[in-house]
């Protein structure tokens, strides 16, 4: 005669965005002399260590038709171990605006946690983003059981058509000038920021940026950057007038930059940025030199570091 037994399905690991019924995680089987009646189970369910995971013990019964019941354990570990699948803002060029209201947000599926965490930060990888850079927006999303995922945006900022708005300018006096005509931004996104520290004149000659792009005969660094500071303060400042022209009529007396008084005498009475402008117009096509030179750079500096070309608008 045999006597009633059962024996449970094997214990198992589940990922938690799959069932735990019996179809997915097993039956038992049994033996009796006399014949079974269908297998019945209890769960009983413990939290497991963050709340999409939890081990559950699955008691089966086995009953023959004497009512003769046989019981054995099975148990199932609920798991969360697949991270967030991401998907990323397409790349994308901007002039100026690098919030995610203009770039894009991230989004993320995940297979249990329906609110994971979002979280970004992005990566300088080449260039100065006053002019041109590319970033690298990495954004991750943790679901609750602390698997992350991450993709990558690709944002590159491009000053160039906001900078085209301001052309044509022309830098320099008389005989020593250096003329940027219409369609020459992408020429500025090279040479700035500039790279020196000596302020200097412009030299001797009257020169148009061409196909070159090249600052006529002004020297530029391996990188192809202006090395003049003055000159690249200087242009800056004519970018920042042509862009705003209220920006032009501010007086300078309202930047809190100080003015020593051989700069002042050299300057009308109550000056604007529009007539520092042209008192260093006259500066750097002085070939013979002017003293002060550094007196100049630190003022135009120090005017130059209040705003930007994208927020002077």
């Amino acid at each position: 005669m045999k006597s009633l037994g059962i024996t449970c399905p094997a214990n198992t690991t589940i990922s938690c965005e799959l069932p735990i019924n019996p179809a997915a995680a097993g039956n038992p089987t049994g033996t009796d002399n006399c014949g079974l009646a269908p297998f019945t189970h209890t769960d009983v369910t413990a939290a497991g260590s963050c709340p999409q995971e939890k081990n559950v013990t699955r008691t089966w019964t086995a009953t023959d038709v004497h009512g003769n019941t046989r019981t054995c354990n099975q148990t199932i570990k609920v798991e969360d171990k697949k991270a967030p699948v991401m998907t990323c803002p397409a790349n994308i060029t901007v002039e100026c605006d690098t919030t995610v209201a203009k770039t894009g947000i991230a989004t993320a599926a995940d297979n249990c946690d329906p609110n994971p965490v979002f979280s970004r930060r992005d990566v300088h990888i080449t260039g100065d983003c006053e002019w041109y850079c590319i970033v690298e927006r990495h954004w991750s999303a943790t679901d609750a059981c602390k698997n992350t995922g991450e993709c990558v945006q690709i944002i590159t900022k491009n000053t160039g058509p906001l900078i085209e708005t301001a052309l044509p300018i022309k830098l320099g006096f008389d005989r020593s000038t250096l003329d940027i005509p219409v369609g020459k931004a992408s020429c500025i996104i090279q040479w700035m920021p500039y790279s020196g520290t000596v302020p200097k004149t412009m030299t001797f000659k009257n020169s148009v940026v061409g196909a070159d792009c090249l600052p006529g005969t002004n020297p530029t660094d391996p990188s192809g950057h202006l090395i003049n500071p003055l000159m690249g303060e200087a242009l800056k400042l004519n970018i920042l007038a042509k862009l705003n022209p209220a920006f032009g009529t501010k007086k300078l007396d309202t930047f809190g930059c100080p003015i020593v008084p051989m700069i002042k005498q050299n300057l009308a009475p109550n000056p604007d940025v529009n007539e520092l402008i042209r008192v260093v117009n006259l500066t750097l096509g002085n070939v013979a030199g002017q003293p002060f030179m550094n007196d100049w750079l630190a003022l135009l500096k120090c005017i130059n570091g209040t705003t930007d070309v994208c927020k002077v608008k």
